[in-house]
Order: structure tokens, then C-alpha cells, then sequence
């Protein structure tokens, strides 16, 4: 049997979420069926681990800058690259969906088939960046080029459908792979952390440091918890464009008490560590790291039906229809919320499988860390 041979297009592969999702997928192929090559504008891997060496791994310079702020026909013509020297593929992905190297590549390659990712719900996305509204304006121009589309939640294609006019086109959900055999190993792994852990309760937040993953609304939140208790402590795993201002604001409002870490290509052996975990993101295309703390819920029994429900339950914020959502990760201990600026109202409780220490019972995520006693999360 011939090989189908398959280009991906991504910026890069650094940290980030689309990063991490494609890192995956391509460590995990069937390199006996595809030959994959991967084509990037801007060396290195942040991730731990090595890409299979049947994967072709192709690194070219990046367009200029200006070319992303044109219509993307005209930027499509200027930039000059010859694509025809990487002979015909069977498929063509643009993985990226952002940005117009990954784009122009995809659509400029000899393809029989040509598909982009969707990472998010663009709806919502364009109504709380400015940015991508911009971006949107000029590269809007290439979604009528791409055979298909690619959502990685099924409840991301309506939006998406919609606002690009794509509507008939071909579409197959493709959610994001998530390497249990990694999580399990890496978590197992030492931490570099405070020697005092075990005198506090510890929370930990992943995520890009930006607009969307709402780290603005947590802070405050969290902020005045500790108000009402002095033993709480936050751990932010990540980076990103808005860490000098949110490390200003926890500065402010919660001086001493949360602690950037900044990337790391481990983060499971931190979370590992922790008491909960936080999430304020305003929406997600597909929850990654809720679905990562689940994979650790698996390795250590949590029944696979109460985990089903969970998904189920959290389905719509996690395609974004809820818009900010709040996700709260107990140890084993699943809290799903939705959130207002004013309020955040639980919408399920699992039954605990955790030491009675750290058993909580709360209608509301401030009470959550509010009313529980000193040590531990016991009600």
C-alpha cells in the first residue's frame, strides 16, 4: 500500500496549546501508512521528547510582518516561495488557522486536498479580541481556497460556518490527542517548588498568560480568599503577552501569595503537587488541560462513567458558548461552573473519591475556598 503523503503547516513549536496539540499527534501517527512532513517558520521545540525521525521537519523563513495586516490574495501574490520544488501531497493541513505563512503554505503547496484547523469558537473570539478582529479582516480572503475545515470540538462549526460563509463545505471533527502515557510518566517526575507545601493549600493555574484564558478575573477572585484565609497559595504554570501586568495586579491584590513559574515543558509533576486546580478561562475551543487533570483522575479511579458526565456537562463552555466559564479541579474532585462577573453558581458536584481532608461541599467558588477550614479542603 502506497503511503498518503501529508504536509502540516505551523508558525512553530513552542509553548502554546495548538503547539502542544500538534506535537502530539505527529509523536503519535502511523508512519507505516502517512509520510508526514512538517513545515515551520521558526526553529526549536519547547516540548520534552523527540519527533519521530520518519517525520520530514522543514524550517523556512517567515513572510514579513506587513503581510498578515493585507488582503490575503494580494499578500499570497507578493510573497514569492517555490512550492512546486516539494512535489504533490495527498493532503495539506494548515494546523495553525492564525497565521498567513501557515495558510499561504497550505494553499500554495501541490495538494489534492487542502483543510485548516479551527482551534475556537470565532464567534466569541472575535467579540473579545480586537486583535483577531484585525486578523479576521484581512485573512478572511482565504477560507473560500481550503477543500474542508477541521474543528477540534463538534460545537465549533456552527460559528465558524457561519461567519466565513463556508457552510457547505467538508468538515470533520478531529478532537485534540492527549498522550495519556506522557502525563502519567512526566507527573511522577521531581518539581522544582516551595519546601513549605505541605503548610499551605496549594492551587495551580495553566494556560497561556493572555486575554483568553481570563487570569484578570481570577486574581481578584483569589485575591479575596486569601483575605479569608491565610494559608491559600496560587501557582500560575505559563507565559504569554499579559505577564508583566498580571504579575503588577497579584502583586496588588494578593502580595506574596501567587507565584508565577513561567512555561515549563513538565507541568504535570507541579500539578501533581497540588491541592486544585483553577481555570477563569473565558472560553476554549477543546479544554485541554481539564481534559489532561482527567486523564490523571483515570490513572488513579475514578470511575470512566462519572468522567463521561463531566465531558458531557462541560461540553458547551468548553466549546465557548459560556463565556467566562470557571473550571475548578479538586484533586479528584470535579466542579464545573459557570460565571458572571458578579457570581459563579456550581452547575455539578461529583461524589469525592479523595481523603476526607480534603472533601468540599460549596454552592459558590468563593465560599469554595472561603468556608473551608484552615488546613486541607475539609467542609
Amino acid at each position: 500500500m502506497d503511503k498518503k503523503r501529508i504536509a502540516f503547516f505551523q508558525e512553530d513549536l513552542g509553548p502554546g496549546g495548538i503547539q502542544k496539540s500538534l506535537f502530539n499527534l505527529l509523536r503519535n501517527l502511523d508512519y507505516d501508512r502517512v509520510d508526514a512532513e512538517l513545515f515551520l517558520f521558526e526553529e526549536g521545540c519547547f516540548f520534552e521528547g523527540e519527533l519521530p525521525a520518519a517525520l520530514t521537519v522543514r524550517v523556512l523563513p517567515p513572510p514579513p510582518r506587513p503581510y498578515s495586516f493585507m488582503p490575503f490574495e494580494t499578500a499570497r501574490k507578493l510573497w514569492k516561495v517555490d512550492w512546486a520544488q516539494y512535489g504533490e501531497y495527498d493532503l495539506a493541513a494548515d494546523f495553525n488557522s492564525y497565521q498567513f505563512a501557515c495558510a499561504a503554505g497550505t494553499l500554495g503547496v501541490n495538494a489534492k486536498k487542502r483543510v485548516m484547523w479551527i482551534h475556537n469558537n470565532v464567534e466569541i473570539k472575535l467579540a473579545n479580541e480586537w486583535k483577531y478582529r484585525v486578523l479576521w479582516h484581512f485573512f478572511r480572503g482565504k477560507f473560500p481556497f481550503y477543500d474542508g475545515f477541521v474543528p477540534c470540538s463538534p460545537a465549533l462549526w456552527e460559528p465558524f460556518a457561519r461567519l466565513s460563509g463556508r457552510g457547505d463545505a467538508e468538515h470533520r471533527v478531529i478532537a485534540n490527542y492527549i498522550d495519556v502515557s506522557e502525563i502519567r510518566r512526566k507527573q511522577a517526575e521531581t518539581a522544582e517548588l516551595p519546601p513549605d507545601l505541605e503548610e499551605t493549600v496549594n492551587f495551580a493555574a495553566l494556560g497561556k498568560l493572555c486575554h483568553q484564558k481570563g487570569y484578570d478575573l481570577m486574581i481578584p477572585l483569589f485575591a479575596a480568599c486569601c483575605r479569608e484565609r491565610e494559608d491559600l497559595r496560587l501557582f500560575i504554570i505559563g507565559d504569554g503577552p499579559d505577564r508583566a501586568a498580571l504579575e503588577q495586579l497579584a502583586g496588588q491584590e494578593a502580595p506574596g501569595r501567587i507565584v508565577f513559574l513561567g512555561a515549563r515543558p513538565n507541568p504535570y509533576a507541579v500539578l501533581d503537587r497540588m491541592d486544585a486546580f483553577l481555570s477563569t478561562s473565558r472560553y476554549e475551543g477543546q479544554f485541554v488541560t481539564l481534559s489532561d487533570l482527567i486523564c490523571r483522575c483515570c490513572h488513579t479511579g475514578m470511575p470512566y462513567g462519572q468522567i463521561t458526565n463531566v465531558l458531557l456537562h462541560i461540553a458547551k463552555t468548553a466549546a465557548g458558548e459560556a463565556s467566562p466559564a470557571a473550571v475548578l479541579v479538586v484533586c479528584r474532585f470535579v466542579y464545573t461552573t459557570t460565571s458572571s462577573p458578579s457570581r459563579a453558581s456550581t452547575v455539578m458536584v461529583l461524589p469525592a473519591l479523595m481523603s476526607p481532608r480534603r472533601i468540599v461541599r460549596a454552592t459558590r467558588v468563593s465560599t469554595l475556598l472561603c468556608s473551608t477550614r484552615r488546613r486541607g479542603l475539609a467542609p
